[in-house]
């Protein structure tokens, strides 16, 4: 299960980037909640995790993913 999801996110991550997207910014809907964790573990799955960096707010919620 977990191959299937490492798989899934990185099926999204090439379809946003091999597609010509090429999106410097993609906005979120309710990334402070779960979303936000999730798309977090993902990315630091996939790239070097010294790479990606956050913004949380006081409550513990994702304000920015980079």
């Amino acid at each position: 299960m977990e191959m299937a999801v490492k798989n899934l996110w990185l099926d999204v991550f090439d379809f946003i980037q091999i597609n010509h997207y090429n999106f410097k910014t993609i906005f979120t809907h309710n990334l402070g909640s779960f979303e936000g964790y999730y798309i977090y573990k993902a990315l630091s799955n996939i790239v070097d995790p010294t790479q990606v960096s956050t913004i949380i707010d006081p409550e513990n919620d994702f304000i920015r993913i980079v």
